[in-house]
């Protein structure tokens, strides 16, 4: 009966000294993955702007490219090296003007098909 006693004493013993353990433990992992998906946040957030900035950028490039295009087309050889590198750069295939009535002309720039097809159209 006492090695009873003593067995039913030691396991009580275990386990109101291996409960708050295991609590505090549990609490410690939650905390430290709570902080891991902040940090992962903070990461993502910084790269979504970090990309944002840079299709800004680059909109506001190519929309200048274009426009350099366009309004300097009587006055530079659209054979010109500088004119062949910026429309490879930025992937023009081809820029025409369109006006009021629908009616397109084609510029010629650098190594850009004069003309667009009708599918594109």
């Amino acid at each position: 009966k006492i090695k009873s006693i003593r067995v039913f004493v030691f396991i009580a013993i275990l386990v109101v000294s291996i409960a708050p353990m295991a609590a505090i433990l549990l609490q410690a992992q939650k905390t430290a993955f709570e902080r891991e998906i902040q940090q992962v946040d903070h990461a993502h957030l910084v790269i979504a702007d970090n990309l944002a900035s840079t299709l800004e950028r680059y909109a506001q490039d190519i929309t200048s490219a274009f426009n350099f295009l366009v309004e300097a087309r009587g006055t530079i050889s659209p054979d010109a090296w500088e004119v062949k590198k910026l429309t490879d750069h930025y992937g023009f295939r081809f820029i025409a003007l369109a006006n009021k009535e629908g009616r397109i002309s084609a510029i010629s720039a650098g190594d850009i098909t004069p003309t667009p097809s009708q599918a594109l159209l």
